[in-house]
């Protein structure tokens, strides 16, 4: 059952009350951000002048600033205007009233009193607990208390200018990048543990030109005992230039380029482990130039798993490996395919079951959810249709259902599912035609779906 209430903004929010039985979760809560405005307005015909001015102005998406939920609650806050001025508001689901967490003018007289500049509008900020907010200023780390309007300076960690990536652990720890090598800042003590880092061999950057979901170079292990890194060999790469044009005048820039027919980087897999100090490489064998993608932790932090493509990306290789000796251990299940085949995902542990965990694979043609036992054995295809997965959004806390968002009506839309992984019964959980994108609180129980079509009118049933 849908109910709804127009009181933010004027944006409705809905509320879905589900059957207490199925004991799906207690409320969905949806926050439309769509552009407000009356039929007739839409219908009207737009010349490209205005198409291209005013996209940005009248005819923009009014939306709610920094809308996101408080960690550990059913409650949401987001920036609103009032009086001309911002405010940090908070509300609840249940309940259409909002109240005011921060005023501009309160945080600008607390900035004051810190002998920091004022701003002209609200940073952004993001809530560590129910009561704590946190945010950056000139590389400066503020705490602000919502229960006694207390504003405190934390202690902050400087890394060096040249630090191009970094990524922390659960456990505070930093691991960046700078001049090639690895650095891992703990307790604030800076620590090289790789030292042959060149423009040749780079240490910690994403590889194979960001190919097949690639986007970094280092990988925390689920406790942060343990460092995964890519290592790349890049000498038997040529020269190529570029033109800098962010240096006035613009320069030459020579990076290393693979040609189409050239020689490609050789890639390995480093691990460092924090207590020991050590660094072993996996044994993921040759050819040299083999794509090495997918890097995931097992929960116990014992096993690394990779998948393996060949160069002419047609036969992909899920390996396990030994996080503490390099050693292979086992193929769990290979792909294969006349034209191609396309890792783009790690693989996702299902909530407290290591044994357990969700591939996601293009297999039967469309992009798709399968459940699979460590020992390689396919438990069941979760999903399955002429229609696509197009993000794996994550589980509930006790594993028994995943959460995704996939294609529907031929393609044209973006809805929102959850699948029972022992019966893989499949809920679609957004309603109306248009592109769901639904963001979950910390329990699963409440989400908020940010939506859009191309007639406001349609998103809005008083019933389902």
């Amino acid at each position: 059952m849908w109910e709804q209430v127009e009181n933010l903004y004027g944006i409705p929010i809905k509320f879905y009350l589900c059957h207490p039985m199925k004991k799906i979760f207690n409320a969905l809560l949806i926050a439309c951000l769509i552009s407000i405005g009356s039929v007739q307005a839409q219908l009207q015909k737009l010349t490209i002048e205005d198409a291209v001015l005013r996209q940005r102005t009248t005819l923009a998406p009014k939306r709610l600033p920094q809308l996101q939920w408080i960690p550990g609650s059913a409650s949401f806050s987001y920036v609103d205007t009032k009086n001309n001025a911002e405010v940090l508001v908070q509300g609840s689901v249940g309940n259409t009233e909002t109240t005011d967490v921060l005023s501009l003018s309160k945080l600008n007289a607390l900035l004051t009193s810190s002998k920091m500049d004022t701003l002209p509008k609200i940073p952004a900020m993001k809530w560590k607990n129910a009561s704590t907010i946190s945010f950056s200023l000139k590389k400066k780390q503020f705490e602000l208390s919502t229960k006694d309007m207390k504003l405190a300076l934390m202690d902050s960690i400087t890394l060096p200018e040249s630090a191009e990536v970094e990524s922390k652990s659960d456990k505070g720890d930093i691991a960046y990048v700078s001049e090639f090598n690895i650095y891992i800042e703990k307790n604030h003590q800076a620590k090289q543990i790789t030292s042959d880092g060149t423009n040749n061999i780079v240490y910690g950057k994403s590889v194979h030109r960001e190919e097949f979901g690639i986007e970094k170079g280092l990988f925390w292990s689920p406790q942060g005992n343990k460092l995964a890194f890519y290592r790349m060999d890049q000498s038997m790469v040529n020269d190529y230039p570029i033109v800098d044009f962010s240096a006035t005048p613009a320069k030459e820039k020579i990076i290393k380029y693979p040609m189409a027919g050239g020689v490609s980087h050789e890639v390995t897999v480093g691990i460092y482990d924090l207590s020991s100090g050590k660094i072993v490489y996996l044994k993921t064998g040759l050819p040299a130039d083999q794509y090495l993608t997918n890097i995931a932790w097992s929960p116990d932090e014992k096993s690394v798993f990779i998948a393996v493509l060949n160069r002419d990306q047609n036969h992909m290789k899920l390996n396990q490996y030994n996080a503490a000796t390099g050693d292979f251990i086992k193929t769990l299940f290979e792909e294969k395919d006349d034209k191609y085949t396309e890792p783009l995902h790690p693989i996702e542990f299902i909530p407290g079951n290591n044994n357990q965990f969700i591939w996601q694979s293009r297999r039967d043609g469309f992009y798709h959810l399968y459940l699979y036992e460590v020992s390689g054995n396919l438990i069941k295809q979760l999903t399955k249709g002429e229609w696509e997965v197009s993000d794996f959004t994550g589980f509930d806390a006790k594993g028994k259902f995943a959460y995704f968002h996939a294609t529907g009506n031929n393609g044209v839309d973006r809805d929102f599912y959850r699948v029972e992984l022992n019966s893989g019964s499949l809920t679609k959980i957004s309603t109306g035609s248009g592109v769901h994108v639904c963001v979950a609180n910390d329990d699963k129980k409440y989400f908020m779906d940010t939506y859009s079509n191309r007639f406001y009118s349609s998103n809005y049933s008083s019933g389902r």
